[in-house]
């Protein structure tokens, strides 16, 4: 019977979507432009909103490329700001396995590329290398645009590694690549590149050898590139300091003169670092000390902690010159601070990355079905599973039996017993959740809850339906109302054995699992609700108090999706944005009324929101759906 019921749900409901398709398609569209436009204003929050509501329809769609083009682009987005970086990986890795999907291994390729890169910038360089490989095999003999890029980041890995042979080898490959395709600024790029890892390794012959090759090229050409043009003109010309030539400052001003009008941040502070290197050699200290605290303000704004260390200890050895030791010993203090504190902050990054790889993993091998049937041999006692089952044979029985009243009877009274056998059902799955963090006492003293008191109403309740003869609707309604009075009072006594159970069972059990299991509480609704839960969110360090208010939400918002909504899709969202926790409920369903949105529990929402410091918000039009969004801080 219920294979039946979900046959025919599942032929209705794609009938309908085959024939909404099209408008789908189109609204998608619409959004993914908005998220683009929102992106380049900058204004996350509008973007968010929009990537949300185009990935609920590309999920309605099952359109695995619908739904990595919005996880790229909001990758893109977080990529860019480089406090943002376990954010972009997270989005970047649920693109890849999107594309794994659909089997596209030329975009799988080009998403292992941006993870490479990440993974470059936090110095996890073996990873990157693996991430780097990977997309070389996807790729194979594929012609790929990108090939150069992955060749270009193994170049920088290995000479990060001070392996200076491998790194010109892939250098040298990405430059054949672009002149290939006469890529003029990548080309001076690749030039800069090799010169720099043969410096690096203290190789100045070759490589003033590349940064003359790049120099080379006609100023008509490097005009047209001024960043790369004064990268190598710089670099050439620090080059030709530590060879021992001092008639370099001309060209040190002119490559700084030319960042300065680009507005090339990182370029300015390199420029600054050699400027202040140039002139401690020739030991004008002041002129040093002013180049090196710019360069150290303008890396500190922007992050670039790297420059940091390296403007710190040119002031640090400025200061040990002129005997103010004092001072160097507060740079050298600074210096170590910032080195602790990257080592800590690349080794805590790199350890979500490998936690948001490891969540995707365990998530694409979880079959819901299968985990709910080895629950059940597992936590269930034969005699628990005996009146389990029997629960829900005679609720069956009730269902069937009331066929023909549920034809002549109002609607009032059909909405009443259908929310009592959802309340049933849901309240017996909360009992086998609760019974897996209970001690053993209490598992015993549920399953003679069960057998004393509720196994027996409920054969009472089968040997009345079995006395109901069908003979007119008047006499059907009749003879059922007692009994669904009778199941209401069965259903009462079972809230009141689960709700016996402490509330630090209910967050005691793995969190985002309870989450997930509440969000696909749809057991006999039309309803499909998606659930995603970020990986990066440390739920051990986040207070029992969040956790019970995120539950009750979600659990009201989900019951109002399933009983009013009239939706197609529905989806709950938990992610960690900076400090704040954001909780997201969207549905597409009917939408609601102005004068009604503090009805059907929206109320209680709020205040449990509000409760613990959140803030709430409701957006809802006639026929757009409603969408509930919800920001608690965790700090």
């Amino acid at each position: 019977m219920k294979k039946t019921f979900l046959y025919l749900f599942f032929y209705l409901t794609s009938f309908c979507w085959a024939a909404d398709q099209k408008p789908l398609n189109q609204e998608f569209d619409t959004l993914f432009e908005h998220l683009k436009k929102y992106r380049e204003q900058d204004r996350e929050s509008q973007m968010l909103t929009s990537g949300k509501k185009a990935l609920l329809i590309a999920e309605t769609l099952d359109d695995y490329a619908a739904k990595a083009k919005i996880y790229i682009a909001l990758g893109n987005y977080y990529s860019d700001k480089n406090e943002s970086s376990i954010i972009a990986y997270d989005y970047y890795y649920k693109a890849y396995r999107s594309y794994s999907h659909t089997k596209d291994a030329v975009k799988m390729a080009k998403t292992l590329l941006r993870l490479a890169i990440l993974e470059k910038n936090t110095k996890n360089y073996l990873k990157s290398k693996e991430s780097c490989f990977l997309a070389l095999e996807l790729l194979g003999d594929k012609p790929s645009e990108f090939l150069e890029s992955i060749y270009n980041n193994l170049g920088i890995v290995y000479g990060e590694l001070q392996d200076v042979k491998t790194a010109v080898m892939y250098h040298k490959k990405a430059l054949a690549l672009r002149m290939q395709d006469n890529q003029q600024e990548l080309i001076l790029q690749s030039y800069n590149n090799i010169a720099t890892a043969y410096l690096d390794n203290g190789d100045l012959n070759n490589a003033a050898s590349y940064y003359k090759k790049g120099l080379s090229y006609p100023a008509t050409i490097l005009q047209q590139f001024p960043e790369e043009y004064a990268r190598l003109l710089d670099n050439f010309s620090h080059l030709q300091f530590l060879q021992g030539k001092k008639e370099v400052l001309p060209n040190l001003l002119k490559a700084l003169s030319i960042r300065e009008k680009c507005e090339h941040q990182a370029g300015i502070i390199i420029s600054y670092l050699h400027l202040a290197s140039y002139y401690q050699d020739l030991n004008q200290l002041p002129l040093s000390n002013t180049y090196a605290q710019k360069a150290y303000q303008k890396a500190n704004q922007t992050k670039n902690y790297r420059d940091v260390l390296t403007a710190l200890t040119i002031l640090e050895d400025n200061s040990q010159y002129l005997k103010n030791y004092k001072k160097a010993l507060e740079y050298a203090n600074k210096h170590k601070q910032i080195v602790d504190y990257l080592a800590h902050e690349e080794l805590k990054i790199n350890e979500k990355f490998a936690d948001i790889r490891y969540q995707a993993s365990q998530k694409d091998k979880e079959n819901k079905s299968l985990w709910l049937q080895n629950k059940e041999q597992q936590l269930l006692t034969v005699k628990q599973k005996k009146y389990l089952y029997l629960t829900l044979c005679v609720f069956g029985v009730v269902l069937l039996s009331g066929v023909g009243y549920f034809q002549y009877s109002k609607m009032e009274q059909k909405q009443k017993e259908q929310k009592a056998a959802s309340e049933i059902i849901r309240l017996l799955f909360e009992r086998q959740e609760a019974t897996e963090k209970a001690k053993q006492m209490e598992q015993e003293r549920i399953a003679n809850d069960l057998h004393d008191s509720i196994a027996g109403k409920l054969s009472g309740l089968m040997l009345k339906l079995d006395t109901i003869s069908v003979s007119s609707p008047k006499e059907i309604k009749s003879k059922l109302d007692p009994t669904v009075e009778h199941l209401e009072a069965i259903l009462k006594e079972l809230q009141h054995i689960v709700h016996d159970m402490n509330e630090q069972q209910l967050i005691s059990i793995s969190y985002p699992l309870l989450i997930a299991e509440l969000a696909n509480q749809h057991l006999i609704d039309k309803t499909i609700i998606s659930c995603e839960i970020d990986s990066t969110i440390d739920w051990d360090k986040i207070s029992s108090r969040v956790k019970l208010a995120i539950y009750y939400i979600v659990q009201q918002g989900v019951r109002n999706i399933n009983e009013h909504s009239n939706a197609l899709q529905g989806s709950v969202e938990l992610t960690l944005n900076h400090l704040n926790l954001l909780l997201t409920i969207m549905d597409n369903g009917i939408g609601m009324k102005k004068e009604i949105t503090l009805g059907m529990g929206i109320s209680g929402m709020k205040k449990r929101a509000q409760e613990v410091g959140g803030n709430f918000e409701i957006v809802s039009t006639k026929n757009n759906g409603t969408t509930i969004c919800i920001k608690i801080p965790v700090a």
